[in-house]
Parts: structure tokens; sequence; C-alpha cells
């Protein structure tokens, strides 16, 4: 009989929601694309970037060569996503946009 494996042992190394991390979030409506600056138990605050109102093909072009379509650069110094609207994130290895295009 096999054992299942016991999921609490097997931690991750990474951590996604690390201060400092660029990172792209997608939630049930809408793309946010920012430098994490603090994570609470039911939000993440980003900074220096805003919303992505058009990706360009997400894996070829957006993920691999940080393409965007159109870019809304958040007015504000910080802006929030609840954790739990988010379905998924990815990190970003490219520069954050500085303007709105």
């Amino acid at each position: 009989m096999k054992k299942k494996a016991d999921l609490k042992t097997q931690a991750t190394k990474i951590n996604p929601f690390a201060v400092g991390q660029k990172i792209l979030i997608r939630t049930v409506t809408m793309i946010q694309l920012g430098r994490i600056i603090d994570v609470g138990p039911d939000y993440i605050l980003l900074e220096d970037g805003g919303w992505v109102a058009d990706t360009a093909r997400f894996g070829l072009e957006t993920l691999t060569n940080g393409k965007l379509n159109e870019f809304e650069r958040s007015p504000g110094k910080w802006f929030g996503v609840g954790r739990g609207a988010i379905v998924d994130f990815w990190p970003w290895d490219h520069e954050l946009p500085q303007s709105t295009i």
C-alpha cells in the first residue's frame, strides 16, 4: 500500500508574496501589476504599478517578454488586492511600466 504524501511537510521554498517582489496578479475581474510592499491575511499592497487592461498573448508575449497592450498606471502611491479575489499570480521579471499605455 502506497503511503499518502503529507502536504504539511512539503513546504515550498519560494514565497511569491515577498516584500519587494514584482508580481502580476489576475483576479476574478482585473489584472494588477506592481511591487509588493505589504502582505496581510486578506490583502496584498502593491506600489509602482497599476491595472493591466489588455495583455498581449499572455504566455508568449506578456510573461516572457513583458509586453502589455494597455496599462493604466495607479494615480496613488499604493493600491491593494484582496487575496480572496486572486485567480492566479505570476512573477514579473521585467521593468514595471512607468506610464499609462
